[in-house]
């Protein structure tokens, strides 16, 4: 059984926090409703008191990297790079996981193929939030 994990963007902090900070933040700063929104998951993919929080995918890249909503990856074999979605594709007409490169058009699915067991060409670079030096 996979376990959920959330990290998120602070916006009023300008940096990315796992969930034990988002919690501990809110809480600081008496932000009760905001917890329980975040608890029930009211605010996911969305901007919620300052907090754009993001899911995990429960997939890891080649490095054991986890994936989540948001991140950019590298496909080392192509050298093209993905943003990592939830939600519904309208291109397409599915829900769910997928990546999608908007310079080719490119969107897929995220399934087995992005599945490190079996696929060990992925790897996250960083994600859409904070500027990424370029290095690859």
């Amino acid at each position: 059984m996979r376990q959920i994990s959330f990290r998120a963007w602070d916006n009023q902090g300008k940096c990315m926090v796992d969930w034990l900070t988002i919690r501990q933040t809110a809480w600081n700063r008496g932000e009760y409703p905001l917890m329980y929104k975040m608890l029930t998951n009211q605010c996911q993919g969305i901007e919620c008191n300052g907090f754009i929080l993001m899911l995990s995918t429960g997939l890891k890249d080649k490095n054991g990297a986890e994936i989540y909503e948001g991140d950019i990856l590298l496909d080392t074999l192509t050298k093209m790079t993905y943003v990592v979605k939830f939600g519904r594709c309208v291109k397409y007409a599915f829900n769910g996981w997928y990546v999608e490169n908007e310079e080719h058009g490119y969107v897929t699915q995220i399934n087995g193929d992005y599945d490190t067991d079996t696929n060990s060409q992925i790897e996250v670079i960083g994600n859409i939030y904070e500027p990424q030096p370029f290095n690859h």
